[in-house]
């Protein structure tokens, strides 16, 4: 099993994983938590309190975190900050930008035991990808409108 850690600007980490437990239910059998940055707090103090999610949700298998923005200060700082903080023995960290709702539903259904992290990280990033699409343009073919 391995942690997740959902990464945001404002509280959509909060809002997904609350969208995600109204899908799954209640989820008891996995460390979850939830980082905001918010208007006017510090590199440091973001930095600080993704390590105290990392570290409060590491698991066996490592934790997955996932930020909102490649690109982005969420990003940016964990990237350059959080392996640096990381003892050796904890570097089972995977960062994967860009979540949503279909994302965060994948790493909570694919948590199992004895996993390779980078190969649900390539699975994790396949089904958010599988779930973007131009819905107007399907309906269009279906219903033979060109």
């Amino acid at each position: 099993m391995y942690g997740i850690v959902v990464v945001s600007h404002g509280q959509l980490a909060r809002e997904l994983l609350n969208s995600a437990k109204m899908i799954v239910g209640e989820i008891t059998n996995q460390k979850i938590s939830t980082v905001s940055l918010i208007e006017g707090m510090s590199p440091e103090e973001f930095v600080n309190s993704v390590y105290s999610a990392v570290m409060n949700s590491m698991d066996k298998d490592g934790v997955i975190i996932l930020t909102d923005l490649f690109g982005g200060s969420t990003t940016n700082f964990l990237a350059s900050e959080i392996y640096k903080r990381i003892s050796p023995e904890n570097k089972n960290i995977i960062i994967i930008s860009g979540v949503n709702l279909a994302m965060l539903l994948s790493a909570i259904t694919n948590n199992e035991d004895n996993v390779d992290l980078n190969a649900v990280a390539d699975r994790i990033i396949n089904d958010a990808k599988d779930n973007i699409r131009n819905v107007s343009l399907l309906i269009m073919k279906k219903d033979g409108i060109s």
